[in-house]
C-alpha cells in the first residue's frame, strides 16, 4: 500500500486525451423535436425554441448554441451586448455550484474572450432538493440563488440571473426577493 507522503509527492503526467473542438451555432430556426430525448435535453430545446420564437420581444438579435463549451449558449441582444446562457432542468445547491463555475470557466476560453459578457441568465424548470422548500411561502431556492450566487464573490465579472421557464413563460424572481429600481 502507498503512503500519503509518497501519493502527496508523486510527479503525475496525465494523458493526453483529443477533446472535441468547442463550436458555436446559430439558431436560424427552431431546434426540432426528438422523441427518444431525455427529459433535460427536451427542456433545453424547448427553452431555446421560446428564446427563438420570442426574439424581437426580448430584444435579441442572434442566438447561438453551444457545444464542448462548458456553457449552453449565449445571446447576443439588439444593442450588442452578450448574455450567456445556461439550462438547467432542475436546480438545487450542487447544480448551482456547478452553474457558477461554467460560467466562470467560459470567461477563460478563447471564445469566452471574443463573447465578452457582464450577464448571465440562467433558465430552470423547477427547483429539487430542499432548495424546492417553501420558506415563507416563497421556495428557498430563490433566496438562496440570489444571496449566494447573484453576484459571484470577486464582483468582478458577471451577474448571473435567475429565470423559471414554466408554462410557455419565463419568470423572474418573487418580488419579495430581489428589488429593482425604478
Amino acid at each position: 500500500m502507498t503512503s500519503l507522503a509518497h501519493l502527496i509527492e508523486a510527479t503525475v503526467f496525465p494523458s493526453i486525451a483529443e477533446r472535441r473542438p468547442p463550436r458555436m451555432t446559430r439558431l436560424v430556426r427552431p431546434l426540432e423535436f426528438r422523441p427518444l430525448a431525455k427529459p433535460t435535453a427536451e427542456f433545453e430545446r424547448r427553452c431555446f425554441n421560446f428564446l427563438h420564437a420570442h426574439r424581437g420581444v426580448f430584444g435579441i438579435a442572434e442566438i447561438f448554441l453551444c457545444k464542448n463549451l462548458v456553457i449552453d449558449g449565449l445571446v447576443r441582444l439588439q444593442d450588442g451586448r452578450f448574455i450567456l446562457v445556461e439550462v438547467k432542468y432542475r436546480l438545487n445547491w450542487s447544480l448551482a455550484c456547478r452553474t457558477e463555475w461554467q460560467f466562470r470557466q467560459f470567461q477563460q476560453t478563447p471564445t469566452g474572450h471574443d463573447y465578452p459578457a457582464r450577464h448571465a441568465i440562467v433558465v430552470f424548470e423547477e427547483f429539487s432538493a430542499d432548495w424546492a422548500k417553501p420558506v415563507g411561502g416563497i421556495e428557498s431556492g430563490w433566496r438562496n440563488w440570489y444571496r449566494d450566487y447573484y453576484w459571484p464573490r470577486d464582483r468582478r465579472s458577471i451577474r448571473l440571473s435567475l429565470v423559471r421557464f414554466s408554462g410557455g413563460r419565463l419568470l423572474t424572481a418573487p418580488p419579495t426577493v430581489v428589488r429593482t429600481r425604478r
